[in-house]
């Protein structure tokens, strides 16, 4: 439905959201991937703990964080995404920042893990991601 469309135009999405109705208007902005993917620090060949679902992720270091407009270097940052995978069709880009996994904090590597191992299989994983201003929820299909 994005990507059909027009840039600069407002849309209204309709969402149930903690089991409540609500509708939310949105602008539709260009994409700025490369611009994302170019300002990638010097160590981009350190791509970090992979995932079934295509991520790429690794701690979130207090330079990064102070970089990204964060107050505290909590959570993981995702280093890349494999093209064509699960999170690359959910729209998860390279130095979004997942707090929670199925609405467990994650704090490190390690608790990133932990959450993503303790869902259920083959039931979608829910992901919460600071993405500059923006929080926003991704969901994660697992594959057929």
């Amino acid at each position: 439905m994005v990507g059909r469309t027009p840039i600069g135009h407002t849309a209204t999405l309709k969402l149930i959201r903690r089991g409540k109705p609500e509708e939310l208007k949105i602008t539709v902005t260009p994409s700025h991937e490369e611009e994302l993917a170019s300002a990638m620090p010097a160590q981009k060949h350190e791509r970090g703990t992979a995932s079934s679902f295509g991520l790429f992720v690794k701690d979130l270091s207090p330079d990064l964080a102070k970089e990204l407009g964060l107050d505290q270097p909590s959570g993981v940052v995702i280093s890349s995404v494999q093209p064509g995978s699960r999170a690359d069709e959910a729209g998860l880009r390279a130095r979004d920042v997942i707090l929670e996994v199925n609405r467990q904090t994650t704090k490190d590597v390690g608790s990133y893990q932990h959450a993503m191992q303790s869902g259920e299989k083959g039931k979608i994983v829910l992901l919460l991601v600071k993405r500059g201003d923006s929080t926003i929820y991704f969901a994660l299909k697992p594959e057929a």
